[in-house]
């Protein structure tokens, strides 16, 4: 198997079951504990690690020898092939699974059904599947969609081996026709914007935006959800999309301010007359400050003369005070000396 293309790569750097925005997280509670597991698809086994130590029996099927030999250690039985092409009445039990794990797998086959199909014999007669699968209809690719493009990805939504794409109602009826009844759906977030297929959303219309994050699912990066085998299969009703409503909703703000220039052309003003004022309370503000800086350094002036002043006052003294001494000294000196003439 090409390197690039390595099962491998899917491995998580670590599973946060407080995470509940995850689809491992969902996948694991959704198992539960002490069950007997079928996990198609184990990758390295990030998901068959916390199953074991949550008391489960595994055994895992796994398509690349390098990864399946990995997961092998958390996994009671290993079996590497593809799943589509093993003989699994050969290799499985009938009735020997309380859950069957299939995640992020149905759309890597060619062909789904036939598997879904198959696996119902093996399930125990409570038994169910869990299943998780990316959204094709998430935003991030309808905008590509837009712009001419269809990129495929390493991992994600458009996975480079993806055979096969699914919205909500794509779901439903596969595994209607397949002869089971999905419960307890839940879907992992990822706002437009924020997958691999991202675009720039400053390049894209406000109100082009507005209109496909008003699109059902269009944030819904994953579904996980349970399918249990049932003669008597009770389809979920999906509305269609009143796309007119919500395109007009979209495009509403745009429409006033067409419809009402003046209106328009007022709000700006007054956004405009705000920023004035903003401004104008600002260099007040600073005029304030200058003027208190001024006023600061005015004092100082004030302070430094004062000080200025007092000093040559200091000097002036100790002038006087050295001429008087001087002269004293000079004048006791001048009298020694008469009194010494006289003496003589």
């Amino acid at each position: 198997m090409d390197e690039d293309l390595s099962s491998k790569r899917y491995e998580p750097i670590t599973i946060d079951l407080n995470n509940k925005n995850s689809s491992f997280t969902i996948i694991i509670e959704s198992t539960g504990f002490n069950k007997i597991v079928l996990e198609i698809g184990t990758s390295t086994g990030y998901i068959s690690k916390v199953l074991k130590e949550r008391g489960n029996n595994v055994t895992g099927i796994e398509i690349d020898e390098v990864a399946g030999s990995i997961a092998q250690q958390y996994c009671d039985r290993m079996i590497i092939g593809d799943v589509e092409t093993l003989d699994l009445d050969g290799i499985l039990k009938s009735a020997s699974f309380d859950v069957i794990i299939c995640g992020d797998v149905l759309e890597h086959l060619k062909n789904p059904a036939i598997l879904l199909k198959k696996l119902k014999a093996y399930l125990k007669p409570d038994g169910y599947l869990i299943v998780s699968l990316p959204n094709f209809c998430h935003g991030d690719i309808i905008l590509n969609l837009l712009n001419g493009d269809f990129k495929y990805t390493p991992t994600g939504l458009l996975d480079q081996t993806h055979l096969r794409f699914f919205g909500l109602k794509n779901i439903l009826i596969l595994f209607t026709e397949c002869g089971y009844q999905i419960s307890d759906l839940h879907t992992i977030q990822n706002n437009i914007g924020c997958t691999e297929q991202k675009v720039n959303n400053k390049n894209i219309p406000r109100d082009l935006l507005k209109f496909i994050q008003s699109l059902p699912n269009s944030t819904v990066y994953q579904f996980i959800f349970i399918a249990r085998p049932s003669e008597k299969i009770k389809t979920p009703i999906i509305d269609d999309v009143d796309i007119n409503k919500l395109f007009s909703d979209s495009i509403e703000g745009s429409m006033q301010e067409i419809r009402n220039p003046s209106l328009h052309t007022i709000t700006i003003k007054n956004m405009e007359i705000s920023n004035l004022k903003t401004e104008n309370t600002n260099l007040n503000m600073e005029i304030s400050n200058l003027k208190t800086e001024n006023t600061n350094l005015n004092m100082e002036i004030s302070n430094l003369k004062t000080e200025n002043t007092n000093l040559n006052t200091e000097i002036s003294n100790l002038k006087k005070n050295f001429i008087f001494k001087f002269a004293t000294i000079f004048h006791e000196r001048i009298i020694k000396r008469i009194r010494h003439s006289k003496t003589q």
